[in-house]
């Protein structure tokens, strides 16, 4: 994590997600990044990345190859290289 949310990303915001799932987002000059995570309790439905210019990594910073989750109480980060954080707000919703 400390690796993603370098001292360059600053706050920029919630994102709406709903059924409780927590988001915030920090953008930089060349990232934004996306913490997203549900705590316990919540039943969240998916969530869906439909910019492709997002891409999502676990908690240890590792590529995940879906578009799609579901937000439990372990985070996942959405990030863009080279993305505005209103590029990421409207490429992630919930999905169906």
């Amino acid at each position: 994590m400390a690796q993603l949310l370098t001292p360059e990303l600053e706050p920029a915001g919630r994102l709406n997600l709903g059924n409780g799932v927590r988001a915030y987002v920090f953008a930089g000059r060349q990232q934004v990044v996306a913490v997203v995570w549900a705590p316990n309790g919540v039943n969240a439905g998916p969530i869906s990345l439909t910019n492709p210019d997002l891409a999502l990594l676990d908690l240890m910073g590792r590529p995940q190859s879906q578009r799609q989750f579901t937000p439990g109480e372990t985070p996942i980060y959405v990030i863009g290289e080279r993305v505005t954080a209103e590029q990421l707000r409207t490429g992630i919703a919930p999905g169906n």
